[in-house]
């Protein structure tokens, strides 16, 4: 009885993960909302998030607390990624498609 109970238990928390992973998920194409332009950057993004902040804080030598990309009206966009270096917290752009510094 314990590991039928066991059983439907852990399958009853697979199917919500799984299920709320697929209710949740939505094609770049598809997205509508306050952050369409950023979804489709991203979607076309040759590098991540995690990448442009290594590029920041190497660049800094500091330690990153915020990052996000930035889509503009005219198509362009870039990481802004702030970081922690020197003393003070400083903001430097990344580009999305090679991951170098602007």
């Amino acid at each position: 009885m314990k590991s039928k109970l066991k059983t439907l238990v852990l399958a009853a928390a697979a199917a919500g993960v799984f299920g709320s992973g697929l209710a949740y998920a939505q094609s770049a194409e598809t997205y509508r909302g306050d952050d369409e332009k950023e979804v489709h950057a991203i979607a076309r993004a040759k590098i991540g998030l995690a990448e442009a902040i290594t590029a920041a804080e190497r660049e800094t030598s500091g330690k990153a607390i915020e990052g996000q990309i930035e889509a503009k009206k005219d198509g362009r966009s870039y990481f802004e990624i702030e970081v922690y270096a020197g003393g003070k917290i400083v903001e430097v752009r990344i580009d999305p498609e090679t991951g170098r510094v602007l």
